[in-house]
């Protein structure tokens, strides 16, 4: 079952993420959820991301296959993350006609600073349509919290 994440940022100053903020006029205001032991990305897309007539612009796909992945960390690692390697495949064509498109991470392999994720970009159907490996680099609390403002990633029932 999908329980949301709530933003680490929220109420933060200078939060405007291009990715994530749901404040950011030009954003993709993504939202994510756990299932389990994946992070989900959802974003509801718009034709002003388009690359090419009605297929979302491979930038942007990138960028929304590295969020997710950096979401994953902020809560199964209750760390800020910088990302430290992204190899994004494209498959098939993502279209802004969609009413929603969904990304889910997955743990590949756990080391003691790092942490390498497989992600998937899917079409509403489920067929994957992009994917990345992507390996993250697990902030230290301190630094987390000093540089980057991060203080815990929880779930939205549990901010309440």
């Amino acid at each position: 079952m999908m329980k949301k994440v709530r933003s680490p940022w929220l109420g933060q100053e200078g939060y405007d993420c291009i990715a994530c903020s749901p404040t950011n006029p030009l954003g993709l205001k993504m939202e994510f959820y756990v299932d389990g032991e994946e992070m989900i990305g959802i974003w509801k897309s718009k034709p002003h991301y388009d690359g090419w007539c009605g297929v979302v612009h491979g930038g942007i796909q990138s960028l929304m296959l590295d969020e997710v992945g950096a979401w994953w960390v902020h809560y199964f690692k209750q760390s800020a993350t910088v990302t430290a390697r992204l190899e994004v495949k494209f498959i098939k064509s993502v279209k802004s006609s969609w009413p929603e498109i969904k990304l889910k991470a997955t743990k590949v392999k756990d080391l003691r600073k790092f942490v390498t994720l497989h992600i998937e970009l899917l079409s509403p159907e489920g067929e994957v349509c992009g994917s990345a490996e992507g390996t993250y680099y697990i902030v230290p609390k301190e630094e987390s919290e000093k540089d980057y403002g991060f203080y815990g990633c929880f779930l939205e029932e549990d901010c309440k």
